[in-house]
């Protein structure tokens, strides 16, 4: 899937629900359009680097996730997204 445009963007969150306990909260650094007109958050997740260990942002997983604005996150989700 390619990428026709990046625009940053803050206070916004990629949010699913965990395997255990807990929401899995990912801090969404830019939106992407695709070549098929979708927009798209991306993220940083660990070990998304390019061979020369180049930090990059990656489309976030496919856990049935959804996209919340930072006020609308739990007390719980807050603390999840601080720790990442």
């Amino acid at each position: 899937m390619g990428i026709q445009n990046l625009t940053s963007c803050d206070g916004w969150y990629y949010v699913a629900k965990g395997p255990a306990v807990g929401d899995i909260v990912f801090k969404v650094a830019a939106w992407a359009l695709t070549e098929r007109g979708e927009v798209i958050g991306l993220i940083s997740a660990s070990g998304a680097e390019t061979d020369d260990k180049v930090s990059r942002l990656v489309f976030p997983p496919s856990i049935g996730g959804k996209y919340l604005p930072e006020e609308a996150l739990s007390d719980s989700q807050r603390a999840c997204a601080k720790k990442g």
